[in-house]
């Protein structure tokens, strides 16, 4: 049973039983501007699992797979009922799993225990952001890659979205205010 909604890209999986689980994201580009807090890649990412209330051993792995550099960093933002604790995620003050990676270019991994319905499964996933540490980002698009398990055997097929990079104007470095002289030009003789 394939099913494509009209905003973007469906992935399912199939356990062989007839029941289907789902990832969905907007597959629209997202625009992350250089020193800016991480943006959200998807809010409105959709998780079902038809078959288990809970997503107990499964995992959520994110990853670059275009444009990939050492100072991309995927993670899991704050708000909306999502909260971490050191490497726990929680929902509603429930902890949900735990996450590994997204520093350096690594693929997040967030595994998921037997309070991961999949509702708060995807309120995490609305919750991933992105964000670059350089001070000179390569502007090339980056691919983000949502796979997803269930801990039962299902696997997801691929979702993907794109991140653009915008640069910043940094200001100048380097350059001290104080060794200047301020000139009054009205009353300003050459030598």
């Amino acid at each position: 049973m394939d099913r494509l909604n009209s905003d973007g890209f469906l992935v399912i999986f199939d356990r062989g039983g007839g029941t289907v689980g789902d990832i969905s994201v907007s597959g629209g580009n997202v625009t992350y501007t250089e020193n800016d807090a991480p943006t959200i890649i998807d809010s409105g990412a959709t998780i079902t699992d038809l078959d288990s209330p809970d997503l107990d051993g499964g995992t959520l792995t994110v990853d670059l797979t275009v444009g990939l550099t050492a100072n991309d960093m995927l993670s899991i933002t704050t708000g909306g009922n999502v909260t971490t604790s050191g490497s726990n995620v929680l929902v509603s003050g429930v902890i949900v799993g735990t996450f590994s990676g997204g520093g350096s270019g690594t693929p997040l991994v967030i595994s998921w225990n037997g309070n991961s319905s999949p509702s708060a499964a995807q309120e995490v996933t609305r919750q991933i952001g992105y964000s670059n540490t350089s001070e000179d980002p390569s502007t090339t698009p980056r691919t983000v890659r949502f796979v997803l398990t269930d801990g039962d055997g299902g696997v997801s097929n691929t979702a993907t979205e794109t991140i653009n990079v915008a640069k910043a104007n940094d200001a100048p470095v380097g350059v001290v205010a104080s060794t200047f002289t301020a000139i009054d030009e009205d009353n300003f003789t050459s030598a």
